[in-house]
């Protein structure tokens, strides 16, 4: 019947009732209909006949299909595996998880064996990467594409810090907000002993970078920090594992500080892994501390509207998902002295839990929450709310070399009609 209603579909059939011709006439009805379709679907649509996808692909639908849904669950996690990038279902899968990934196509970035990409973050549908050129290191570029639509717009260099190294580069993408993307550009220069940070705006509006008037010292040791920003609710947060932490609101352009949640002071810690992530536009915190002499829990906050305090919302008992996965415990022997002689040393086994947050998720529910984390064999999607575990994907055995509590480079992948200009 879809076929009927198109236009170019020269053959005509009696049976057409009059709620197909009304569509058939009114191109208007045709997009009222069309707009309340996922993007999936419409990708499918666009072969049904050239004027469906003449309108599908046009700019005006375009535009007001991301602005009638604007903030979509994230469908996919784009990520690396066996040296390749894939797009890796968070849907419910139903008896083989292996079968529900794909390989993204990046043929219309024209990469050519003289080049490499790397990809810098993806922001409600749009990537942001990085392009440069195997054999000269002042020949790159940075763009922002739409991988869903196989459009792509390449950025002019950052104009007053081009000569300074670059600490890091977050996109910033809100449609609910703006057709319009920014990105935000970190540089500094180390002959400053204030360590003051000179931060330049790019907007997609007025293809312009522009220098930020403010003030800013960098607080952090390693470098790296820049390059994971998380973008939720018009502002770009930035993680601190020693101190606290920051986020830039783009309207305003003012730097603010992020208060981090108190350590447990009566545990012994070893080491502090956090995670920042958002989920359906909520900014959460996973907190572990790792321990030899303990078996902390892993923390998921939530941070309120107003900025005002960070909630713990849930609490995961690792030791719960070790009985399910026993490939994630690891044992190790921990000698402590009871007292100042040598041979007065008592043994214990303690437990050390191999396991990465790749990502966090609102779930379908819209209420809690699904925590994406890699174990040396497989990746899982966990509530904690209700208690719910699906395996995503099985890996080979040393498929990844699974290190402790790595924030991968991973990120939610949504489908989306965004135009760039």
């Amino acid at each position: 019947m879809m076929m009927n209603l198109c236009n170019d579909n020269t053959s005509s059939s009696s049976s057409f009732s009059s709620s197909a011709q009304e569509i058939e006439e009114s191109e208007d009805l045709l997009i009222q209909i069309l707009l309340h379709l996922p993007v999936k679907s419409l990708l499918g649509f666009k072969c049904v006949c050239k004027k469906w996808k003449s309108l599908i692909s046009s700019q005006y639908f375009s535009i007001n299909h991301t602005q009638r849904n604007p903030n979509p669950i994230s469908s996919s996690l784009l990520m690396l595996r066996n040296q390749s990038l894939i797009l890796l279902s968070l849907g419910h899968h139903e008896n083989n998880p292996e079968a529900d990934f794909r390989i993204p196509s990046f043929d219309f970035f024209n990469i050519t064996p003289d080049t490499t990409m790397r990809i810098l973050g993806i922001c409600n549908g749009l990537m942001l990467s990085y392009i440069s050129s195997s054999f000269n290191e002042n020949e790159y570029a940075f763009c922002v594409s739409n991988i869903t639509t196989r459009q792509l717009t390449n950025l002019p260099p950052p104009g007053k810090i081009i000569n300074k190294p670059i600490l890091g580069i977050n996109l910033a993408f809100d449609p609910s907000n703006s057709p319009h993307f920014k990105v935000i550009c970190f540089g500094q220069s180390f002959m400053l002993e204030d360590k003051s940070c000179q931060l330049e705006i790019y907007s997609s509006e007025t293809g312009l970078w522009k220098l930020w008037n403010g003030s800013f010292s960098n607080p952090f040791h390693i470098l790296e920090v820049f390059d994971r920003g998380v973008f939720c609710n018009g502002a770009i947060h930035w993680l601190s594992t020693i101190s606290d932490s920051f986020y830039f609101v783009l309207e305003k352009e003012t730097m603010k500080t992020l208060p981090m949640p108190p350590m447990h002071r009566d545990i012994y810690t070893t080491k502090r892994l956090r995670f920042l992530g958002q989920s359906g536009g909520y900014l959460n915190l996973i907190d572990f501390e790792a321990n030899l002499f303990h078996n902390p829990p892993m923390d998921i906050y939530e941070m309120k509207k107003d900025y005002s305090e960070w909630v713990l919302k849930y609490r995961i008992d690792l030791n719960e998902l070790g009985l399910l996965f026993p490939e994630m415990i690891k044992e190790i022997q921990v000698h402590s002295q009871k007292t100042e002689d040598e041979h007065d040393v008592s043994v214990h086994i303690s437990k050390h839990y191999l396991c990465s947050v790749l990502s966090v998720r609102r779930a379908v529910d819209g209420e809690s929450v699904e925590i994406i984390m890699l174990l040396p064999q497989h990746i899982i999607a966990y509530n904690p709310m209700n208690n719910c575990l699906r395996v995503l994907l099985w890996l080979d055995k040393g498929t990844i070399q699974l290190q402790d509590h790595k924030w991968y480079d991973c990120y939610q992948f949504t489908e989306t009609l965004s135009w760039l200009n």
